[in-house]
């Protein structure tokens, strides 16, 4: 019954938000890219061994995927890995950091959309970024014998009381999940108080901190030429900013002027359609 109310009620946003979704397709572009794939109709695994299925929704899961990805393909280069994600940004640096690899885009969490993409893929095991839980798409997991890993899983405390809200229906879906590699204590308190089972639950840390940082001085230069910015010129970057964040960044940078009048802005929407 939890399933059938939650299905229904995610059918009648996908529905309601239609008009939405296509002005937004038309107008920007976005979601227009790999809609079949969005609507379950993905490209059959053609490989002979099944694929091991890395999900991660954007950007940020993306990066923090990475090293995981490396590792595996170091320690199991016979394992196929296929990457799914669910923004176009997020696809575009899958492909440009990890060539070679098979990607689609990660279909809507409604059975005639999963059910097809799990039977066309084939995965031999799925890995969840962070708070990655899909109801239906974990399932349908169940139903066909493939396992489901949750990695780098956090729930942030804005959106547990969310989550507790329709403890009932999670605490099932995380009954589907074999295991949760928490990034923190209190993430691992909060999955459990959700309804996880306690021996599956492990705290690992963030992903993200096994990044290789490097930092070249000549790839700053090169960007300052293509800015047409002098070498010594002081530059404020806001990266990543979301709707509503620039206003206070603009009054920050003009009060900042104030002390250092050569500052010069460099605004980086997390989205590049908001530029």
């Amino acid at each position: 019954m939890m399933y059938w109310l939650y299905s229904l009620g995610l059918g009648a946003f996908f529905v309601g938000g239609l008009p939405v979704f296509m002005a937004q397709a038309i107008l920007r572009g976005k979601y227009r890219r790999g809609l079949p794939e969005r609507l379950g109709r993905v490209p059959a695994w053609a490989g002979p061994v099944p694929p091991v299925w890395l999900h991660a929704v954007s950007v940020g899961e993306v990066m923090a995927a990475i090293p995981l990805a490396r590792e595996l393909a170091g320690r199991r280069p016979d394992l196929p890995l296929l990457v799914s994600t669910v923004t176009d940004t997020g696809r575009n640096v899958a492909e440009q950091r990890l060539p070679g690899k098979q990607f689609v885009f990660f279909p809507v969490d409604l059975g005639w959309a999963v059910e097809p993409a799990l039977d066309r893929l084939r995965p031999r095991i799925v890995l969840l970024t962070e708070t990655e839980i899909w109801p239906n798409f974990i399932r349908a997991c169940g139903a066909r014998g493939v396992p489901v890993v949750l990695i780098n899983g956090r729930i942030s405390p804005r959106s547990y009381p969310r989550y507790r809200r329709v403890r009932r229906l999670f605490a099932q879906v995380l009954r589907g999940i074999r295991l949760f590699c928490m990034q923190t204590p209190e993430d691992a308190g909060r999955i459990l108080d959700l309804g996880a089972p306690a021996e599956r639950v492990h705290v690992v840390g963030n992903l993200k901190f096994d990044l290789a940082v490097t930092g070249d001085p000549q790839d700053g230069s090169a960007v300052r030429r293509m800015l047409g910015l002098p070498p010594s010129r002081p530059v404020l970057v806001a990266g990543s900013t979301h709707r509503g964040e620039e206003a206070p960044v603009l009054e920050a940078f003009h009060a900042a002027r104030s002390a250092v009048p050569d500052l010069t802005l460099l605004l980086a929407p997390r989205h590049p359609e908001r530029l």
